[in-house]
């Protein structure tokens, strides 16, 4: 593996880490850091996510430059494929990053770009490993698993970190050289958003647009046709599908 991961035991956010090392100065490769426990992490739409060591992956991996706003998507099919690879189990991705098993979220991905003089990209990445279903039962997370929950197989967490860390590489290897368009086809065949009726919802929860979700675009935009016919790109907002978690 050519970027080196750093494991620490505790942060508050691996994101938040790896923007302090490269603003610093002190990262100017990729690199990437993963920490035994995280403390306040946070997904897409400002949503908290904490780990505790053993339990969960909160990885978090440096690019030193700015990449293609289809990298979430790009992520979210490398972390699929890794999963899939060390536990031998079938996943699945609900646009635009979640991972998923058994239709429960294992994992999620948050993409954030830093811009100035310098610019980076930073790739959040989260997964459950070793939560049991009692644990998100208890929580109120009735569309939550783990790894574990979903698949019965007990996944060292370095071992997931190691194996993700190449995937991403690979991917973004792919995706800098090829565009999104050398992936869409994977992406397409793991994204269970597809062919389903979507609601498009504002940021603060207001319906938007209706319909099915009929593809990704080569930007990693998901194309929503109405009941019109008429086919939309969505690129922002959150997007809630009839049959997964959310939204029936």
């Amino acid at each position: 593996m050519s970027i080196p991961l750093l494991w620490v035991d505790e942060t508050p956010s691996t994101n938040a880490y790896v923007k302090e090392k490269f603003l610093s100065g002190e990262w100017e490769s990729p690199a990437a850091v993963a920490a035994h426990r995280q403390t306040a992490g946070r997904g897409r739409l400002g949503r908290t996510w904490e780990s505790e060591d053993g339990q969960a992956l909160a990885l978090s991996v440096l690019v030193p430059r700015a990449l293609p706003a289809a990298v979430t998507l790009a992520v979210g099919l490398a972390v699929s494929d890794a999963v899939a690879a060390i536990c031998g189990a079938k996943t699945a991705i609900k646009w635009p990053n979640d991972i998923l098993c058994n239709h429960r979220k294992i994992g999620g991905i948050l993409c954030e770009g830093i811009v100035g003089e310098r610019c980076a990209t930073v790739l959040g990445i989260g997964i459950n490993v070793a939560q049991s279903a009692d644990f998100f039962a208890a929580k109120g997370l009735s569309y939550g698993g783990s790894i574990l929950s979903e698949t019965g197989v007990s996944v060292s967490v370095k071992t997931l970190a190691n194996a993700v860390c190449d995937a991403v590489e690979q991917t973004l290897q792919t995706l800098e050289t090829s565009g999104f368009s050398a992936l869409k086809p994977a992406f397409e065949s793991r994204c269970i958003t597809l062919k389903n009726a979507v609601r498009v919802l504002s940021p603060s929860g207001e319906p938007l647009l209706d319909g099915t979700a009929c593809g990704v675009d080569d930007d990693g935009n998901l194309l929503v046709a109405d009941q019109a016919g008429v086919t939309h790109a969505v690129g922002a907002g959150e997007v809630s599908v009839r049959g997964v978690y959310g939204y029936v």
